[in-house]
């Protein structure tokens, strides 16, 4: 996901399921900067809601 375009725009929300580390363990190259750190030194202006559908998630990054 492109956090800072998410940023940018003014988006309020960001959900997602799976983390830069599962997809790392899957061979996907990573920029290892995870959004909640960006998050943080942007001034928390998004809410950030992990792991929903992380199972599922999973599969598609093996597929």
């Amino acid at each position: 996901m492109c956090f800072y375009m998410a940023w940018i725009t003014g988006i309020k929300k960001i959900v997602y399921g799976t983390s830069i580390k599962d997809a790392a363990k899957q061979g996907h190259q990573q920029i290892k900067v995870s959004n909640s750190l960006l998050n943080r030194k942007s001034g928390k202006k998004i809410i950030l809601k992990k792991g929903v559908l992380k199972e599922e998630c999973k599969k598609i990054l093996i597929s």
